[in-house]
């Protein structure tokens, strides 16, 4: 009866040793799993913010603490030791931004709908935002992930270059119309000044050339006034 007993106590030490071997493993590999994701977040210019149904904190990268301001909030939490609450960033956020993002980010993470957000105004910035459940299996939703990129200085250059495009395209149209105007007048008018043959269809190809330039002019316009949207249209059958 003593062999058994000795024999039982083995066995469950050794179980228990290898339990105890698995959940050391396991939260190696859990640490080791947030490590490459902590690192991943960090390189990116973007901003990422992940949120969790079970938790009333959030997750973030550098990046979302400068597109959105949040620096004294993440010196204030370094002071206190407490972390900042997805409630207080929601709070910071909603007062710059121009659209309702916390019911964006409540019928996310409570129903999975996938919000996409395209150049909002953050008070002087121009971001876009892009959320999406994240989900385990069976369709569990534990949180939402939300993408957030400052497009500022793209829509300022966009802005300059559709600006200087269309100063430019009126700038070339004026003296080409000019040219136009002047080398038809000379066809229609001076004929008998363009009696040399060699004359005659320089002239013509002046004028045929300035035509094809005035058009190519005003197609460079109206694909300026269509990529800002001031394209007006009248749809008919």
């Amino acid at each position: 009866r003593v062999v058994k007993q000795s024999k039982t106590l083995e066995i469950e030490r050794a179980a228990k040793k290898e339990i105890e071997k698995q959940v050391v493993d396991r939260t190696r590999e859990a640490q080791e799993g947030q490590a490459r994701l902590r690192s991943a977040m960090d390189g990116l210019k973007a901003g990422i913010l992940i949120t969790f149904n079970d938790s009333k904190q959030a997750s973030y990268n550098p990046a979302l603490v400068n597109i959105l301001e949040l620096k004294d909030l993440v010196s204030s939490s370094k002071q206190t030791g407490v972390e900042i609450s997805l409630a207080k960033i929601i709070e910071r956020v909603g007062a710059n931004l121009e659209v309702d993002i916390k019911s964006k980010i409540d019928s996310c993470q409570n129903e999975g709908k996938i919000f996409e957000l395209k150049e909002v105004q953050y008070g002087n910035k121009t971001l876009t935002m892009f959320g999406a459940p994240v989900i385990l299996s069976l369709d569990k939703i534990i949180g939402t992930v939300i993408l957030v990129e400052d497009i500022t200085e793209n829509k300022i250059i966009e802005r300059s270059k559709d600006e200087f495009f269309s100063i430019a395209s009126h700038e070339l149209r004026t003296p080409l119309t000019a040219i136009k105007g002047n080398s038809g007048m000379i066809i229609d008018h001076f004929k008998e000044s363009l009696k040399d043959e060699q004359v005659d269809e320089m002239m013509h190809d002046i004028h045929r050339s300035s035509i094809r330039l005035i058009e190519i002019v005003g197609d460079f316009l109206d694909v300026s006034m269509l990529e800002q949207g001031k394209m007006n249209f009248d749809i008919e059958p």
